[in-house]
């Protein structure tokens, strides 16, 4: 008889702080793995998530409000945890993984009702908030530094570093739009989505750089690219 394949959950949506590392276990475990993937609708996964991989999206908010409406947010999303029940169920799920964010709350909580061994990875040095309070429920807790340990209290902690996809081991030439000459090439970025103040403070320096003749590219992000910056 073939051997039974294994199949994954992993729960990983808004921003390329999550999705990236989430990917790079993907492209090892796709070997001897069937890879479902959780998301949330409208989020950077519908267009990096790689078809192979089967889709499911929540349909839940970012917890940003105040008051009462935050409140109903989070309501909001541990009632998903019913929908993501019935995909471990349909998918018969073996084991979830997650990388943080308000996704991981109803992915952990499905999990650990229908008994399925779950992992979560960590990748900041100060883990975010479902890492912190959900952490103690998931079989094993993998961190990127150990410091991070530090934060998680009663939680099975495995130090692994970040994974890393295997793109970024290969040899490539600059694309084009990268500004040419021989002076130094400086990278800034905001992680996937920018960052607002990180932004100002490099429009604000860019003569800067110009009279040091330091080449830059910057990453602004989708959110901010047509922004007008103060």
């Amino acid at each position: 008889m073939p051997k039974e394949i294994k199949k994954l959950l992993i729960a990983a949506s808004g921003t390329g702080g999550h999705i990236i590392p989430a990917l790079a276990i993907a492209e090892e475990m796709n070997k001897s793995w069937e890879i479902s993937w959780l998301g949330i609708k409208k989020r950077c996964e519908d267009t990096i998530v790689p078809e192979k991989y089967k889709l499911f999206n929540l349909n839940i908010d970012s917890p940003n409000k105040k008051n009462l409406l935050l409140i109903l947010q989070y309501v909001k999303i541990i009632f998903s945890t019913i929908r993501v029940i019935n995909i471990l169920k349909e998918r018969k799920i073996n084991l979830v993984f997650t990388t943080g964010g308000y996704i991981s709350a109803p992915a952990i909580l499905a999990a650990k009702i229908i008994n399925i061994p779950v992992v979560i990875h960590e990748s900041n040095l100060i883990p975010g908030t479902v890492t912190k309070y959900f952490g103690f429920l998931c079989d094993s807790v993998l961190i990127g530094f150990k410091e991070t340990e530090f934060y998680l209290h009663k939680c099975n902690i495995k130090l692994t570093g970040t994974p890393l996809r295997r793109d970024f081991y290969k040899k490539t030439k600059l694309p084009n739009w990268v500004p040419s000459g021989n002076g130094p090439l400086l990278l800034v970025m905001g992680g996937s989505q920018g960052a607002v103040a990180l932004n100002e403070i490099i429009y604000e320096s860019l003569d800067f750089f110009v009279n040091k003749n330091i080449r830059l590219v910057h990453i602004v992000g989708n959110n901010n690219l047509n922004k007008k910056l103060k």
